[in-house]
């Protein structure tokens, strides 16, 4: 007696994970309202959502994916995704065949307009038999090799709140500049005020 399979599982069959017929292929979700429970599967996920808000899972931590942001999601590990008005793509890939440095563990790193650009153009190659075909194979292999420079160069985000507020903080004005009074020239050269200046009398002030 088979056993009955999960909406998830059927969801993830009719993607073609349980089957796949390639190394690596893209796929389109066309549902835009949808949970995928927990679950694994045997290939890499590439996560991204060209628009909307994508909530991802994992039993010890939790992520908003919006369109700045992209997830590497590894082969076994246990998820949870969740799509609220969300349009998404995903691209798998085998981990005997793409396996690079920075990709060993689930990263969330900042989606490049590249890459952005490269995720979109891969949505044609689907999970179909393809025979040899030299740009397919070398274009999923730069992309993970990107991904994983784009995790391997992400900041922490403890280190991420600490630069940006460093940087939105305005920055002390030594002492001696603001306890200077300003000099004779300047004065002398500053219209006087509420009194309107042509250029012409402007030029003649000495």
């Amino acid at each position: 007696m088979t056993s009955k399979l999960s909406p998830t599982q059927e969801r993830l069959r009719d993607i073609g994970l349980r089957e796949p017929q390639a190394e690596a292929f893209a796929f389109a979700d066309e549902l835009h309202d949808i949970t995928y429970e927990w679950h694994t599967h045997a290939y890499h996920q590439l996560l991204y959502s060209f628009s909307g808000l994508t909530k991802l899972e994992t039993p010890s931590r939790l992520w908003l994916l919006p369109p700045q942001r992209a997830a590497w999601i590894p082969a076994g590990l246990r998820h949870r995704t969740t799509l609220h008005r969300v349009t998404s793509g995903s691209i798998y890939f085998l981990p005997d065949r793409f396996a690079f440095a920075g990709l060993e563990q689930i990263a969330v790193f900042t989606a490049t307009p590249l890459l952005r650009e490269m995720i979109a153009f891969g949505m044609r190659w689907t999970n179909q038999p393809r025979g040899p075909e030299p740009l397919a194979g070398h274009f999923f292999q730069t992309v993970a090799l990107y991904c994983g420079e784009l995790a391997r160069t992400e900041l922490p985000y403890s280190l991420r709140r600490v630069l940006r507020r460093r940087c939105v903080r305005p920055l002390p004005i030594p002492w001696p500049m603001w306890k200077r009074s300003p000099c004779q020239k300047s004065v002398r050269r500053r219209p006087p005020p509420r009194v309107p200046c042509g250029a012409i009398s402007w030029r003649r002030r000495g």
